[in-house]
């Protein structure tokens, strides 16, 4: 049985779901990451949490050990991981800058990770966790390295976004010669394979110079519980707009607005439902005139996101630049019609499918939705075909199957 090692990073990100897929799928995997505290040590979480201002602490953690302990090797690299909470915690009051604090808390895990490293002949690393001589430490040792990159190349995304930002008099925050990217990129150089989740990521890295022949892509898998969760394409009074995860500017959030405003003006009824935190977003919404049209909901839990999902009448996501966009993804598994753009990395067929506009095109956007709200046959066409799609190929079993035959070739 062919054994590996995971080094998720700081934070959470796909790699346990990933990892549960590939234990399925028969693999013998080791998780290195960070505190996965035990039962007992649940109570010092949530007063840690408190006291970082981060509430859901116990929860997030918790998670960790319940999905995989019983089923691989679990090693924890919890001084990496206080350092994290602390940096992001320094980050967020403006002590430090968030790339610099991005760029420590991925070093740090490095070089933690690196005494936990077994002989395994994968080691599969998350893009900036392997630095702080991770990636060294597994080739020294002979094991066959694949960087995990889970997002479009950032010299592509700081260019389509920089734009986005100057209509605010800002910066963008992605630079591919910054500290932090450089990292990131560097594992991605150091990588025997980088391993990115759609086709879009790959095409921005074989744009900025990288040989396709490094790249693989394997597309995530989306929870089976999630497929086949919208049942009636009848509308309400009101159309129900559906936006997941953070809302900022990378993902169209000035796109989505002015598409609201137009569709206010042409005397649409609607309501558009944010579920997610406020990024960069926040900049797009001064001075809008939408009110009650435009609801914002804080994250919530796997079965209330689903009841979204269900009640919903469409996702709207006019993103300027993803990986994969799990939200998206959800929500095509689920069976709703989705508008989306083809940076959003989705693998959907325009018009079978899902639907695309070009990023930053709000009268395109407010058109695909006029022309699906009056189209009931249209919104159930487009939602069981996403549906159907989605079951019958992006399983995380699918993603395991996709992620055992990339580990083979190395054999080859």
């Amino acid at each position: 049985m062919k054994t590996v090692s995971i080094l998720t990073g700081p934070g959470r990100l796909h790699l346990f779901d990933a990892a549960q897929a590939l234990v399925d799928a028969g693999m013998d995997v080791q998780m290195i990451g960070g505190w996965a505290p035990s039962p007992k040590e649940m109570r010092s979480v949530d007063w840690i949490g408190r006291m970082l201002g981060h509430p859901d602490l116990a929860a997030r953690l918790g998670q960790r050990r319940k999905q995989l302990e019983g089923r691989t090797r679990i090693s924890e690299c919890i001084m990496a991981d206080f350092m994290q909470m602390g940096l992001s915690t320094a980050a967020g009051m403006g002590i430090i800058n968030e790339n610099l604090a991005s760029l420590w808390a991925f070093r740090i895990f490095g070089y933690a990770a690196r005494r936990n490293l077994s002989n395994a002949a994968i080691v599969h690393v998350r893009s900036g966790a392997g630095q702080g001589g991770a990636i060294s430490r597994a080739h020294q040792q002979g094991s066959k390295v694949v960087t995990d990159h889970s997002i479009a190349h950032p010299a592509t995304i700081r260019r389509v976004l920089q734009p986005e930002y100057a209509r605010y008099g800002l910066e963008c925050p992605i630079n591919a010669e910054s500290p932090f990217w450089r990292l990131v990129l560097a594992d991605c150089e150091q990588a025997d394979r980088v391993v990115v989740n759609s086709d879009f990521v790959k095409s921005t890295f074989v744009e900025n110079g990288v040989r396709p022949d490094r790249i693989a892509v394997a597309y995530l898998g989306v929870r089976e519980s999630y497929v086949g969760a919208k049942r009636s394409y009848e509308t309400g009074r009101r159309l129900k707009l559906l936006y997941t995860g953070h809302f900022e500017l990378r993902k169209g959030a000035r796109t989505l607005l002015d598409a609201c405003e137009i569709l206010k003006q042409r005397r649409v009824p609607f309501v558009l439902q944010v579920v997610g935190s406020m990024g960069s977003g926040r900049y797009a919404l001064e001075g809008r005139s939408i009110g009650e049209e435009v609801e914002f909901v804080d994250y919530v839990q796997k079965d209330v996101l689903l009841r979204y999902l269900a009640g919903a009448d469409m996702f709207v996501f006019p993103t300027f630049a993803e990986g994969a966009s799990r939200s998206a993804m959800e929500a095509l598994g689920a069976g709703l019609p989705v508008i989306t753009t083809l940076a959003c990395g989705v693998p959907i067929s325009d018009g079978e499918n899902g639907v695309y506009v070009e990023p930053g095109d709000a009268v395109a956007l407010a058109n695909r939705i006029e022309e699906l709200a009056h189209d009931r046959d249209k919104r159930e066409s487009l939602g069981s075909a996403a549906c159907a799609m989605v079951r019958s190929s992006y399983s995380w079993a699918d993603y395991a199957a996709t992620m055992m035959r990339i580990y083979q070739s190395f054999e080859a």
